[in-house]
Order: structure tokens, then C-alpha cells, then sequence
């Protein structure tokens, strides 16, 4: 998976979807629309903790409209170790955790609620800079962290002070830097090279 340049030199993609029983039907609505934005070039590895249900019948009617797609489901033995988890942090959000093991080289991952409006394809053509994601800030939050700097001249609504100073009260967030986490491109090889 590490070369998806063809000689042509447009680039290869490749995506990732992380979900549970419960996001199958999403999923497959977010993958149309990725498939129909970019129907070739592109690797789709799917990966669900827990039943199936409509999910495998749903990916193969979906390979069988777009057949120079590679639309794949897979499995990973630490990742499915989580169905049925309990609490609202889902399985497949830590399921994201493991994508280094998972999957070499880009990966564009995306949340099954996610519908895609353009070809994801010049993300793989990025410079990422060194840097071991990708990945976009949530506007509303990032508008009021730049508002409350000293001299911006803007005035907030309490709600919106109020949800930048909430995020900065949990120990470990930067405001600043936070970002949507269900849109990420992560280079998995630079995030093993970290550690």
C-alpha cells in the first residue's frame, strides 16, 4: 500500500472506516459518496467490531457499482476485542488507536456519518511536513479561541467563552490546536517511527 502513485502520476487513495453494529447503514451511505467522488484509485479497508448485519451485503453491492474500487472488509483480533464495549466512547473510536497496526503508509480515515462532496485524492499529494496526521480544526471552536486573544476586537457570546474556556479546563487540551477527529489523514508509518 505504500506506493499509490501510478504512472500516470495521479495519486492512489486510502481509506479507512472504523465502526460498530451500530453504524453500518451510515457507513455505507459515507462510502457511496466517497465511492462516487473518487470511483478508482482508491482502497477502502472497513473494519467492524461486533455483528455485521446489512453491513457485508451493503459493501459488495457497493463493489459491484463501483468495480475499479478496492473495497475490502477486514478484521483486526484487538480491535474486535472491543464489541460490545459499554460507555460512550465506542469501540470504534478507539478503534482508531490501532491503525498503525493496522494499515501502512496514508490512510484518510472517516467517520460513517460522514458524507463526501469532493475527490479526497490531493490529501495523498499533500506535504504533511513531517507531521504524523492531518487534520482540520473544528471552525465554531477555533473562531472563539482566536476571538478571546488579547486584541482581536471581537465580541463572544458567553456560550462561545464559555466553550473554549470548558476545553481548556480539561487537562491535556489545547484549544488551539483541537480538531474534527472524524475526518484525519494519518501517515501510520511516521506514527510508528514515533513510537
Amino acid at each position: 500500500m505504500k506506493d499509490r502513485a501510478r504512472s500516470d502520476g495521479i495519486a492512489s487513495a486510502h481509506v479507512t472506516y472504523i465502526l460498530d453494529e451500530r453504524f453500518a447503514e451510515c457507513t455505507l451511505v459515507s462510502l457511496y459518496s466517497l465511492l462516487k467522488a473518487r470511483p478508482e484509485r482508491i482502497t477502502v479497508d472497513v473494519y467492524c467490531a461486533g455483528p455485521l448485519g446489512r453491513l457485508e451485503a451493503g459493501l459488495d453491492a457497493l463493489a459491484d457499482r463501483f468495480p475499479d474500487a478496492d473495497v475490502a472488509l477486514r478484521s483486526n483480533a484487538a480491535f474486535d476485542a472491543l464489541a460490545g464495549g459499554k460507555g460512550h466512547i465506542t469501540a470504534a473510536t478507539f478503534g482508531r488507536l490501532f491503525l498503525p497496526d493496522m494499515v501502512t503508509g496514508r490512510t484518510l480515515y472517516i467517520d460513517g456519518d460522514t458524507i463526501v462532496r469532493k475527490d479526497i485524492g490531493p490529501l495523498f499529494e499533500m506535504d504533511l511536513d513531517g507531521n504524523a496526521i492531518a487534520a482540520c480544526r473544528v471552525p465554531r471552536i477555533w473562531r472563539s479561541v482566536l476571538a478571546l486573544r488579547p486584541g482581536s476586537g471581537v465580541l463572544l457570546k458567553h456560550q462561545h467563552r464559555a466553550r473554549v474556556r470548558e476545553l481548556e479546563a480539561v487537562d491535556g487540551i489545547d484549544a488551539a490546536r483541537y480538531f474534527n477527529a472524524g475526518i484525519v489523514l494519518y501517515d501510520t508509518d511516521r506514527i510508528r517511527s514515533l513510537g
